[in-house]
């Protein structure tokens, strides 16, 4: 009598924290156990919506799997072996949102005097998120840029003539590698005295 085993399946993840838009590695490793019927097929549902075959792989596969949504998924292997016993493995994935870039900014002196010639000095300080920060922009809100980085910093701006009581909207900019942008805005009050 010979005695045969049930396929087993091995699924592991080489990502500690996963987020949306990166790849998400997995290990997928057969039995391998000499009472084994050799392996048919192995399937993999990555759990939302996408699968997965990877044949009648023999040893361990490496892959990667993009999740578009942050959540929770359960990610399942199913092994079957040539006379259609299966196995089965399963793994929790916690996929979380993308951290966007932040930036702020400030404007020292203001209200902005005369007397000073019309300068003020503007900070503007970027961190990234989920993803390297690409560029900064500071812009008036007529669309002149005064400022543009790939990181933050201090620099000084003059307005020429004006009224006192006029104000100005100042917004700053950042955006990272994926393309995704973060904004704050200021308003700098032009002190006629």
């Amino acid at each position: 009598v010979n005695v045969v085993t049930t396929p087993t399946v091995t699924l592991t993840s080489a990502t500690a924290t996963p987020t949306v838009g990166s790849p998400v590695s997995f290990l997928v490793t057969p039995s391998s156990a000499a009472t084994a019927n050799p392996i048919q097929s192995v399937a993999l549902d990555f759990g939302d919506g996408q699968t997965q075959q990877l044949g009648g792989i023999t040893g361990p596969v490496g892959l990667t799997h993009t999740y578009s949504t942050h959540g929770g998924y359960t990610v399942t292997a199913t092994a079957t072996d040539i006379n259609g016993q299966r196995g089965v493995s399963s793994l929790a994935v916690v996929v979380a949102p993308v951290a966007l870039p932040t930036v702020s900014l400030s404007a020292t002196p203001n209200p902005i005097l005369v007397t000073g010639n019309g300068f003020t000095t503007f900070t503007v300080t970027a961190t990234a998120g989920s993803a390297p920060i690409r560029s900064v922009v500071v812009r008036l809100a007529n669309g002149t840029t005064i400022y543009s980085g790939t990181s933050g910093g201090s620099f000084t701006y003059q307005f020429g003539t004006f009224p006192g009581g006029a104000t100005y909207t100042v917004t700053a900019s950042v955006t990272d590698a994926l393309g995704n942008v973060g904004t704050t805005s200021i308003v700098v009050v032009l002190n006629g005295s």
